[in-house]
């Protein structure tokens, strides 16, 4: 089995703008779900001390 030189650069191209916009647009999605369970969190909390 013969490696190809070709492999090398895709680790390099890990970082590229395209990527890094790619992983940026993931990180803001995981960000507003996180953001949305922690308010339906805070909602539950109030029901249970209204209803408490």
């Amino acid at each position: 089995m013969k490696r190809k030189k070709g492999r090398q650069k895709k680790g390099e191209e890990i970082f590229s703008p395209q990527n890094l916009q790619l992983i940026g647009q993931v990180l803001a999605t995981i960000g507003a779900v996180l953001q949305t369970i922690g308010y339906v969190q805070e909602l539950e909390e109030e029901n249970n001390k209204k209803n408490g």
